[in-house]
């Protein structure tokens, strides 16, 4: 019955099987001379090494279940979100392949760190959900080792929290996230395998079930990519490269799953020794997705939307080590707010926005665009995407970087193929100030090769580089896929230049300017009044025939973007905007201030945010 239900366990067991004979055949000379841990991919710290030792230990021959050992006993043992877990994860797996000092150690340090996980502040708090869930399983397993029936009551009790979450709402506040999502499968996946409470396991694998609901329903087959938008975003993941939910699927769906036939980035030689052993890691666990939702996600009929609620907790931009005083008294606030996640796919492209932002925002990819740019594709750089940062002053981008965090917040919206994203900068950007601009990046193709035409207004860009003194739109055409992207209020902080266009680093970059000039200070109350967003309009050639027609149709959209107030708001300021075209009209009003919604509307009507709605689909 479980091997009908759930999709593919033996082929599950069978591929881990795999990775870690070919991880450990790759890895294991490497650990045993020290060299592993200078390799410049990998990390010489207890989460790496405990993830080393657990595939060492999974494919269990005795020259690596030895490594394993010694891995263990040198390691340097401290806090970590991640490390208690796999401890566990080895302890209850490997008890006969550990030698009794390797297995004490591990259970001391999961002992002295557990105080930690039984926290208040390691509950869904409508923050980074990644972390209650690895606390779930840390709290029931060594509830349930170490026969803590406090221990067991506080993960028990933390996953009934993560249940009245997902009444309430579609998805969690850590909504689709490639690296940060997976993780909740994850953890979920090891505490229905491992705890011996029926109840628990019975929750648990309801809770996997929605989780696999998002990471699936933004799956992309035609791009063989996850589309957004994502409430954690690294560069890989903004840009379509290979991220940790690719291994996740992998492990999953195996040959179901196509590949980058022609495309040897993908393939398991170019991997670098730590995402080897990250992949490994990925897929240690029987995931339990039901079969019927592969079958009904993996093969969308187009177009396809999902919409899912979230919500999330205040924040600011001070770091968790933080004193409270300071995040209290000195800190400009974000509030909690609730919204919602749409993603609109075709078979050529998928456009997803996320009216809010998750946490303060930093990592949010709150608009982003995934498309391909040769049919079908075969290739890494066969797929294009497009996303948006507010940044300051001088700063590189390039398809190497970790993470480009968005110093802008953001609200958007959107009905199926055009969205509205409004952008103000951060309050913190105050002094030394020489540039300030949203920017949109468009990943470039083979050898850096540009989309195949691109205008700012009705002139074409030539050379990749362009620009405009007044904010004007763009059109971009990269293989099937055409992009008109029209600024809205673009505030003249003292400029020459209003939009530029030029290559950065694998990057097409659409700047859209509104300061650029000699080093300068601003105020908090100065910054957070400045205007910045664009709408966006995607089409293809299938829908909306030659570039020039599509051009020609999108000239006659129009934007309109003002601040406003009165005696009656007590002078407070409203910015309001709408996007209007044949046919469609979005608009929005808030205070760029507080971030307060007075309304967003789909042509008149206020915008639904469904609990959860998938096209075709029934949870």
């Amino acid at each position: 019955m479980e091997g009908a239900l759930y999709y593919d366990l033996r082929g599950q067991r069978e591929r881990r099987a795999v990775i870690c004979a070919r991880v450990t055949a790759d890895t294991l000379q490497m650990a045993n001379d020290g060299t592993l841990w200078k390799e410049p991919s990998m990390v010489d710290d207890l989460r790496e090494r405990l993830w080393t030792a657990l595939v060492y230990l999974e494919h269990g021959s005795s020259e690596a279940s030895a490594a394993a050992n010694r891995i263990i006993m040198e390691s340097c043992y401290k806090f970590c979100h991640f490390a208690p877990m796999i401890a566990l994860q080895i302890l209850v797996r490997d008890m006969a392949l550990l030698a009794p000092p390797a297995k004490e150690l591990l259970r001391e340090y999961v002992t002295n760190v557990l105080p930690h996980f039984l926290r208040d502040d390691m509950d869904y708090v409508g923050v980074n959900d990644n972390f209650p869930s690895m606390a779930s399983f840390i709290c029931l397993l060594a509830g349930q080792m170490f026969h803590d029936q406090v221990a067991f009551r506080v993960g028990s009790g933390r996953l009934l929290q993560f249940k009245e979450l997902l009444r309430r709402r579609g998805v969690s506040t850590e909504f689709n996230s490639p690296t940060y999502t997976p993780i909740h499968a994850y953890a979920l996946a090891e505490i229905s395998a491992w705890v011996q409470d029926e109840a628990v396991v019975v929750l648990a694998l309801e809770l996997e079930e929605r989780t696999w609901v998002d990471l699936l329903g933004h799956y992309h087959p035609q791009t063989l990519q996850h589309a957004g938008p994502y409430s954690r975003a690294y560069m890989r993941d903004s840009a379509g490269r290979i991220h940790s939910n690719r291994f996740m699927l992998l492990s999953l769906l195996g040959a179901s799953l196509p590949d980058y036939v022609a495309d040897t980035e993908w393939s398991y030689e170019a991997l670098t020794t730590g995402q080897r052993i990250s992949s490994a890691m990925r897929m240690m666990a029987d995931f339990h997705c039901p079969t019927r939702l592969v079958d009904a996600l993996l093969h969308k009929t187009y177009p396809f939307t999902f919409k899912a609620s979230f919500d999330c907790s205040p924040s600011s931009d001070y770091g968790a080590d933080a004193e409270p005083d300071l995040c209290v008294q000195g800190a400009y606030e974000y509030p909690a707010a609730e919204g919602l996640i749409q993603s609109f796919m075709t078979d050529n492209y998928a456009l997803g926005t996320s009216t809010r932002e998750f946490h303060n925002g930093m990592q949010t990819d709150a608009f982003h665009l995934l498309y391909r740019r040769a049919v079908p594709v075969r290739k890494l750089n066969d797929v294009g995407t497009v996303f948006a940062r507010y940044v300051s002053n001088a700063k590189k981008i390039d398809l190497s970087m970790n993470i480009l965090n968005d110093e802008g917040r953001k609200i958007a919206l959107q009905h199926e193929n055009t969205a509205v994203v409004v952008y103000k900068p951060k309050a913190f950007l105050q002094s030394g100030i020489h540039r300030l601009a949203l920017q949109l990046y468009v990943t470039l193709g083979d050898n850096g090769a540009a989309p195949d035409e691109i205008f700012l207004g009705e002139q074409p860009v030539a050379g990749e580089w362009g620009e405009s003194a007044a904010p004007c739109s763009i059109y971009v055409k990269d293989g099937p896929v055409y992009i008109a992207i029209h600024p809205l209020r673009i505030s003249n902080l003292g400029r020459k230049t209003g939009v530029s266009v030029t290559r950065q680093g694998g990057f097409l970059v659409v700047s859209l300017i509104n300061y650029e000039g000699p080093a300068r200070n601003f105020s908090a109350e100065e910054l957070l009044a400045v205007c910045n967003g664009f709408a966006v309009e995607v089409g293809s050639g299938e829908r909306d025939g030659d570039f020039a027609s599509f051009r020609e149709r999108c000239a006659l959209s129009s934007v309109s973007d003002r601040l406003s107030s009165s005696v009656h708001s007590r002078y407070r300021i409203s910015r309001t905007v709408k996007f209007n075209r044949d046919g469609l009209e979005l608009a929005l009003e808030y205070s760029p201030f507080s971030e307060g919604v007075r309304y967003m509307s789909v042509n008149g009507k206020s915008m639904d945010i469904p609990t959860f709605e998938l096209s075709g689909f029934m949870l």
